[in-house]
């Protein structure tokens, strides 16, 4: 499908709204990248009833509309024309995620544009472009951390359509990412990045935990491997937010040090952590929380889990009731605290919407 004139001007308010970011050549790469996406799309069916589409791709492309009913049911959401289109990608990821990070202070660099606020990453449609921009930060004294990632929301400005990169997971990690990506054009909350990651999480794990009681049933092996799977997720989150602690009265008790015993402090305790990851079970994300903008990049998902699943408990796990809740609370949080804090003392009967 080729732009028009309208398309192309929502891409590049897109842009801006993705990066929080006023540089031209971001908004340029941005705005071509997404171009890209949507002049290669095809219908699903289409792709279906293609006779050089694989198999593997076949199979997974047929259960995408059951997905997606299930998804606007459970929240019920009306539907969109949101993963009805397929996008072949020449590489794993769709995007490269940056983040940056304060080398001696748990403080991430965020990119900010006057509507929509700001943001704790920038994405790239292009790997090098993306280490360009890694090496810019480390020039400014930053430490940072770059991923690949499969898949991502344009947030109800544009069309989302499905990409080779989000068929390499299992059918039910496919609902889990559907579930996640249509929660961030529903709840949304200005300059609260970490909120609106944890949200998605939330619904995106336990969409997944409905789809497979709905479709496999409580005593199969897949329900057993996300009860195992989000046991491990919430060590994960408990054990991030204490080395974030852990680290942050190191840098407070460190402030009036030198640069040499900051670094030699702070690598003993990154080693530490390292460690206790892999006794935890948790060996790949020991090879990657290594710095303050990996630690913190997962903070932004992990963090606050429990408060998320006393959401779900206050509401029997009725997802409709939950998100007529968080709507209420979209409009009414008045930022006097964080929003996980007001979260907080609304369920718990100290504050009132």
């Amino acid at each position: 499908m080729m732009f028009n004139s309208k398309s192309f001007f929502g891409v590049c308010v897109l842009s801006m709204f993705l990066s929080g970011c006023s540089h031209l050549s971001y908004l340029w790469q941005a705005s071509r990248g997404q171009m890209a996406l949507y002049n290669k799309e095809r219908p699903i069916d289409e792709v279906i009833e293609d006779p050089t589409t694989t198999e593997q791709v076949r199979e997974k492309l047929k259960e995408i509309p059951k997905i997606r009913a299930f998804v606007e049911n459970e929240l019920g959401e009306k539907s969109t024309s949101n993963y009805t289109t397929y996008v072949k990608l020449g590489t794993d990821y769709v995007t490269w995620s940056l983040t940056c990070a304060e080398k001696y202070e748990l403080k991430l660099r965020t990119w900010s544009f006057p509507i929509v606020g700001s943001f704790p990453y920038l994405g790239f449609f292009s790997k090098d472009t993306a280490l360009d921009w890694e090496k810019d930060c480390q020039k400014d004294g930053l430490e940072t951390y770059v991923r690949g990632v499969g898949a991502y929301s344009t947030l109800g400005y544009l069309r989302d359509p499905l990409l080779s990169s989000m068929l390499t997971r299992k059918s039910e990690d496919l609902v889990n990412l559907l579930f996640h990506e249509t929660m961030h054009g529903i709840i949304y909350l200005k300059n609260e990045g970490s909120f609106n990651e944890q949200v998605a999480s939330y619904i995106g794990d336990y969409g997944e935990k409905h789809w497979i009681l709905k479709n496999f049933g409580e005593t199969s092996a897949q329900y057993k491997d996300w009860v195992e799977s989000r046991k491990l997720r919430q060590i994960f989150g408990q054990k991030i937010r204490q080395y974030h602690d852990e680290l942050k009265v190191f840098f407070e008790a460190s402030a009036q040090k030198s640069i040499q015993e900051k670094e030699s402090g702070k690598a003993q305790i990154y080693s530490k952590i390292r460690e206790d990851l892999t006794k935890s079970g948790l060996k790949r994300a020991s090879e990657i929380v290594n710095n303050n903008a990996s630690l913190l990049a997962f903070l932004t998902y992990e963090d606050e889990q429990d408060l998320f699943i006393l959401l779900d408990q206050k509401f029997n796990s009725n997802f409709k009731e939950i998100l007529a809740f968080l709507k209420i609370f979209q409009k009414e949080y008045d930022k006097s605290v964080s929003p996980q804090q007001f979260l907080r003392k609304r369920l718990t009967g100290q504050a009132r919407l």
